[in-house]
């Protein structure tokens, strides 16, 4: 069964509660502002191009202009982008959304629409900092496409949706239970629950591109591919997809147009010392008390603690 409809979609995943909403801010406040200036990787996506840009390559010029390396000329003036911005240890991500004003040299001006932090499941399934998991050594063989689909736990997907707009979000699940070949060139990507905003399989319904870049824990390589997609509810195909017996209720079938390993992108990434320790950073209910009532400092305080305290309970009960 295709999901060709959002009304199709929506009775399988439900929306997102209204208090959900709140969370979606149109500048960057003081944790937004602090996640970019130490973030150690960000993934922006324009006109169906993905950028990576590494730790020291954005400024945050204002609460909404961010400044961003882009030497290639992805982000082209104009046109509207997103992007994920992640730190290096933590769960919680940052999405940015906006578009690009003006370009000097290699650099690029966007003006910020939206920010959000995002739910941090897709971390907590792939155990993505933590370095056990980083199997892929300097010196094991340079990883292709195959190799990339079998052992990344983790993705960033990048889509357009009705409106233009770009939007960039994490994937992850263990290794071996993630992204599968269904042949040579058709990959399998399940949708684990979430925020239920379905960004993602919304933007896909309206336009079927869909860019991704698989990291490898431990490999300076990672993989770029370009795909057409489409949302699928077959019972028969996503079984084989279930973690902890359950399956997921939909799928992205991928058929890949181009992929691209880019050899040495992440060199230095993977490296343990540059972790930031979780409990030297603000709680993701820290963060979100703080923006949706700035200056309640004791209220936020308490609220902050029940927050994370349900925010776990939720990850545990409801990861898969």
């Amino acid at each position: 069964m295709t999901i060709e409809s959002e009304s199709q979609l929506r009775a399988l995943i439900p929306a997102p509660l209204d208090k959900i909403k709140l969370k979606i801010l149109r500048g960057l406040e003081r944790h937004s502002m602090h996640i970019i200036e130490v973030a150690s990787l960000a993934v922006f996506s324009c006109n169906d191009a993905l950028v990576l840009v590494r730790r020291g390559e954005m400024t945050v010029i204002d609460e909404h202009t961010l400044r961003i390396h882009d030497p290639a000329g992805h982000l082209r003036d104009g046109e509207n982008v997103g992007g994920l911005v992640m730190v290096a240890g933590i769960k919680e991500t940052l999405r940015v959304n906006g578009h690009a004003t003006a370009r000097d040299g290699e650099h690029v001006t966007v003006e910020v629409h939206e920010v959000f932090l995002q739910c941090p499941k897709a971390f907590v399934r792939s155990k993505l900092w933590a370095p056990e998991t980083w199997t892929w050594k300097e010196e094991s063989p340079p990883p292709d496409m195959s190799s990339f689909v079998e052992a990344s736990p983790f993705a960033i997907v990048g889509t357009r949706g009705a409106d233009d707009r770009g939007d960039v979000s994490p994937r992850g699940d263990p290794v071996g239970s993630f992204v599968r070949r269904l042949d040579d060139g058709t990959l399998l990507l399940p949708d684990r629950t979430g925020n239920h905003l379905v960004d993602t399989l919304r933007n896909v319904l309206h336009r079927p591109s869909l860019g991704a870049v698989f990291l490898l824990p431990g490999c300076a390589d990672v993989l770029r591919v370009e795909t057409r997609a489409r949302i699928t509810a077959d019972k028969d195909l996503l079984a084989p997809s279930a973690v902890k017996g359950k399956a997921p209720k939909v799928g992205l079938v991928l058929d890949v147009l181009h992929a691209e390993v880019l050899r040495g992108v992440l060199a230095g990434f993977w490296d343990p010392s540059t972790l930031v320790d979780p409990k030297e950073f603000p709680t993701f209910g820290e963060m979100m008390l703080d923006q949706v009532n700035p200056g309640g400092k004791l209220v936020n305080k308490i609220g902050a603690k029940i927050f994370d305290l349900g925010s776990e309970i939720h990850k545990r009960r409801y990861l898969y």
